[in-house]
C-alpha cells in the first residue's frame, strides 16, 4: 500500500484481522475519464485504521446512448410513425383489392390508363 508520503507493507499474522472499506464519493457520473479519482479504500488492523489510497478509474466509461435527452424524442415520434405507416398500408391495400378485386399489384390483369379489363 502506498500512500502519499510512506509506504507501508501489511503482514497478516495471527490475531487482529485485515480488512478494506471501499469509500466512494456520492457525485459519481458518466462519463468518467480514466485517471479521475473515485474515492478511497481504506485499510483496517481490527478497527485501527492504518491507511487509505485512492481508487483511480482503469478505463474511461461513456455515457450510455438512453441517458440522452434526444434519443427518447426520436424513440416515441418512431414510437408513433411506424404503427401510424402500417395502418396507412393496410388501408391502402384493402382499398386496393376492394376496387380491382385481386391482390397484386403488379400482373393478373390489363390496366389502360386507370381502368382495369377483365
Amino acid at each position: 500500500m502506498e500512500t502519499d508520503d510512506e509506504f507501508y507493507t501489511v503482514v497478516k499474522k495471527e490475531g487482529l484481522p485485515v480488512t478494506t472499506k471501499p469509500v466512494l464519493k456520492t457525485d459519481i457520473e458518466a462519463p468518467i475519464e480514466q485517471g479521475e479519482i473515485l474515492g478511497d479504500l481504506e485499510i483496517y488492523i481490527g478497527t485501527e485504521k492504518i491507511g487509505s489510497v485512492p481508487i483511480i478509474a482503469k478505463n474511461e466509461v461513456k455515457r450510455k446512448i438512453y441517458t440522452f435527452w434526444w434519443f427518447w424524442v426520436v424513440t416515441i415520434l418512431l414510437g408513433i410513425y411506424i404503427p401510424f405507416r402500417l395502418m396507412v398500408g393496410i388501408r391502402r391495400y384493402k382499398r386496393h383489392k376492394a376496387r380491382y378485386g385481386y391482390i397484386s399489384y403488379y400482373g393478373g390483369g390489363k390496366y389502360v390508363g386507370r381502368k382495369y379489363y377483365r
